[in-house]
């Protein structure tokens, strides 16, 4: 989406989702049925308030995001929303305690430890596979965490 400051400057607004997928565009052709998208949005957004809801009283969800970037001639607008937001204490699930006890070993010890008050980012993200197939994330999911 295109718009006009007051100022004469043209700003551009672009989703999070669409600048990933843009960026990350690749060759193969989809051809899954529009039906099929239904389904799996249906069923991704009642995945999506379930793990909302089961979130603590820090926890946030849906929350809109936004960045300017301000160049000489325009301003581009990267706009979104994260799945929820929460701050609290760090603590893991095994696999992600695995990774995270990994992370901390290669930062310096003055730096973020396990037990540590933080922000949380939630993205959530649902595929239809078999997950222990899977030797690494959907790029794309990952990217647009990220």
């Amino acid at each position: 989406m295109e718009k006009v400051t007051e100022s004469g400057i043209q700003e551009l607004h672009i989703s999070v989702r669409n600048l990933v997928e843009f960026i990350l565009r690749g060759g193969d052709i989809d051809n899954r049925s529009s039906r099929m998208v239904q389904e799996a949005m249906l069923e991704g957004g009642k995945i999506h308030r379930k793990i909302q809801n089961s979130m603590g009283s820090s926890y946030t969800a849906e929350v809109p995001l936004k960045i300017e970037r301000i160049e000489e001639s325009y301003v581009l607008v990267v706009e979104g929303r994260a799945d929820g937001i929460a701050f609290g204490e760090f603590v893991a699930d095994e696999p992600a305690k695995q990774i995270e006890e990994q992370r901390l070993l290669e930062k310096q010890k003055d730096e973020m430890q396990i037990g540590e008050q933080l922000w949380y980012i939630d993205e959530i993200k649902g595929v239809y596979r078999n997950l222990a197939s899977m030797e690494q994330p959907v790029y794309v999911h990952k990217a647009q965490a990220m």
